[in-house]
């Protein structure tokens, strides 16, 4: 394949996340992605580390707060990440069709 077509490819990509985002289905990912961090932040206010008897369950207690974090944060990051590399692709193809 070539580096044009990869970046055409890349570019229609990006096209389609940012279509898909804009989408009811989109939003409601995206915003159930922030009410799952708004909520791991909320438990991690709300933790007690003295209710617990040993470290491995705090350890534990906190790994799954953790989770609920870094999921939302790499489900939107995906999502920009395409759209970003999708911008970056057509703008490649735009400067080399002016050349």
């Amino acid at each position: 394949m070539s580096e044009e077509q990869q970046l055409v490819e890349a570019g229609q990509m990006g096209d389609k996340v940012r279509a898909f985002i804009e989408s009811d289905i989109g939003q409601l990912i995206l915003s159930g992605a922030d009410i799952d961090k708004a909520e791991a932040i909320k438990d991690l206010l709300e933790l007690d580390p003295f209710a617990y008897n040993n470290l491995p369950d705090l350890q534990n207690a906190l790994a799954k707060i953790q989770e609920n974090v870094v999921l939302s944060g790499k489900i939107q990051g995906y999502l920009g990440d395409a759209i970003i590399r999708g911008d970056q692709a057509d703008q490649l193809l735009m400067s080399k069709e002016e050349s």
